[in-house]
C-alpha cells in the first residue's frame, strides 16, 4: 500500500518540530532575513487566529492586496490553517480595477476608519503584520491545540485562492484553485526535477500568479528553503546562487 504524502500543514508542522531553527525561507525583500520554520509556523497561526477573531470562518474569502514579502507567505499559510480562501489581487492594478474584481465575485471587504470616514479595502502587508503582532496565544499549549485542530480540519479539496486571468481575450475572469490543485502539481514537479533537501527554490514571480504561489507549495512539500524576491533580476539570481552555494537551484 502506497504511503500517504504529507499535506502542506503536516509538512510545515514536521519541519517546525524537527528543524525549528532551520530556514523556511530567506526574505530577500528585507535584507535577506532568514525566517525559520518555527517562526513561519507561529506567524501563520497567529494570523489565522486573528482572522477567526475578526469574524472570518472556514470557506470565507479574504481579499489580499500585497506584493511579494514575508507577510504574503504568512497569509498563504494562515489560509491553510484557517481554511480561508485568499482573493489574490494584482498590485499593479488601479484601485478602481481592484474594486471591480472584488465586486464581480462578491468578495467581502473589511470596513475600517481611515480618519475621513469608514472605507472598505482588502488586507495589505501592514494589516497582516499588525494582526500577527497583536494576536499572540496565551500559552504554547494553546497554540499547539489550535494548530492540531486546524490540521484535523484541513481539506485538500477546499479552495485555497481565487486568482484572475489576464483579460487579454476579454474581461478578466476569476478562477478558484484548491489546495489539491497546487499540491498535485507541486508533487509532480518535485518528483520530475528530483528536488531534495539540498535544493533551494528562488521565488521570483508575483505570488498573485499561479507560478509564484506554486513555488511556496513546492518548497513546503519538499521541505526545502526558498529565497523570496520582490521581482525577477537575472544578476541577483545568479549572484545569490553563488553566495548561498546552491548546488541545484529551482526558479
Amino acid at each position: 500500500m502506497e504511503e500517504r504524502s504529507l499535506n502542506i500543514l503536516e509538512s510545515l508542522e514536521a519541519c517546525a518540530t524537527l528543524r525549528a531553527a532551520d530556514p523556511c525561507f530567506i526574505d530577500a525583500t528585507r535584507q535577506y532575513r532568514s525566517i525559520s520554520w518555527e517562526r513561519a509556523r507561529s506567524c501563520a497561526l497567529r494570523l489565522a487566529r486573528a482572522w477567526h477573531r475578526e469574524g472570518f470562518n472556514r470557506g470565507d474569502r479574504i481579499p489580499i492586496d500585497m506584493a511579494n514579502g514575508a507577510a504574503l507567505v504568512y497569509a498563504v499559510l494562515a489560509a491553510a490553517y484557517g481554511g480561508f480562501c485568499l482573493v489574490m489581487l494584482n498590485v499593479r492594478l488601479t484601485e478602481s480595477e481592484k474594486e471591480d474584481r472584488l465586486r464581480d465575485i462578491a468578495a467581502p471587504q473589511r470596513t475600517v476608519d481611515d480618519g475621513a470616514g469608514a472605507v472598505s479595502h482588502p488586507f495589505t502587508e501592514g494589516d497582516v503584520i499588525a494582526a500577527i503582532r497583536t494576536s499572540s496565544f496565551p500559552s504554547a499549549s494553546q497554540e499547539m491545540i489550535f494548530a492540531h485542530a486546524c490540521i484535523h480540519d484541513f481539506d485538500d479539496d477546499a479552495p485555497a485562492v481565487v486568482m484572475f486571468t489576464s483579460g487579454t481575450s476579454g474581461k478578466p475572469k476569476a478562477a478558484a484553485l484548491t489546495w489539491s490543485n497546487f499540491t498535485g502539481a507541486s508533487r509532480a514537479s518535485n518528483r520530475v526535477l528530483g528536488v531534495s533537501a539540498h535544493a533551494r527554490w528562488q521565488l521570483t514571480l508575483p505570488m498573485y500568479h499561479v507560478g509564484g504561489l506554486q513555488i511556496v507549495v513546492r518548497a513546503m512539500l519538499s521541505q526545502t528553503a526558498f529565497i523570496l524576491y520582490r521581482a525577477f533580476d537575472p544578476q541577483t539570481i545568479l549572484r545569490d546562487g553563488r553566495a548561498y552555494e546552491i548546488g541545484r537551484a529551482h526558479v
